[in-house]
């Protein structure tokens, strides 16, 4: 993706007019008041294009100052954080609403919840694999997928806000990076229980121009 983002987040690419993140933004429906951007230290552009705040939603923003894995990203915005809170991938696009992934949560009875999708071949790139029985999740793990799970993250958690001990108590994985299915494991351990919960849409990673290009062609209603 380098020759599109010239170093830039890749949430701050450009889709049928308007910014990946503002995409996102606007698919995080009512239950959403406000937002944490966790940016790179050279993320002022966030700001400067989103400002404070996007309709209902008021945005913060924190920064992280070096790459440490998404799961050190998250931790980075602890001090803005009450109760359970939602963390979305700035690199993903949703065709819907993701209001009623907490709203299905809601009507659960587990903890937190991990958004899902069905599991595909991915190139030999690891991705969160997730198994599940009774629609709770009871392993989950990054890996490159062979066939051996039904279903893999879809880019969305629900966490309570006992996310933020467990991950002060999770070692860092072997890359040097602190990654979420660890520290969902860790909870999990301690007794956490996590629902699993299918994403019903479209939804695309973008990871690369072909990727981008498909995304490009599905805002502007070219699919």
């Amino acid at each position: 993706m380098q020759v599109l983002t010239s170093g830039r987040p890749k949430a701050l690419l450009e889709v049928g007019g308007r910014l990946l993140i503002e995409h996102l933004l606007d698919r995080l429906g009512t239950p959403f008041t406000d937002v944490c951007i966790v940016a790179a230290p050279d993320g002022v552009e966030f700001l400067l294009r989103l400002g404070d705040r996007r309709g209902e939603l008021s945005l913060h923003y924190v920064v992280q100052p070096e790459p440490g894995g998404v799961a050190d990203a998250v931790g980075r915005a602890s001090g803005l954080i009450q109760g359970p809170f939602l963390v979305l991938m700035g690199d993903c696009y949703y065709d819907n609403d993701l209001s009623d992934f907490e709203g299905r949560w809601r009507e659960g009875e587990e903890h937190g919840a991990v958004l899902v999708e069905p599991a595909t071949h991915s190139g030999g790139q690891p991705m969160g694999l997730v198994r599940v029985l009774d629609r709770r999740v009871t392993e989950i793990f990054k890996a490159p997928w062979a066939g051996e799970t039904e279903w893999r993250v879809c880019g969305a958690y629900l966490f309570p806000e006992s996310f933020f001990p467990a991950l002060a108590a999770t070692p860092a994985a072997a890359s040097g990076e602190y990654e979420l299915e660890d520290v969902v494991t860790r909870l999990m351990d301690s007794g956490i229980t996590f629902g699993a919960i299918p994403y019903h849409g479209w939804r695309r990673n973008i990871n690369t121009p072909d990727d981008l290009a498909a995304v490009e062609e599905r805002v502007t209603g070219g699919f």
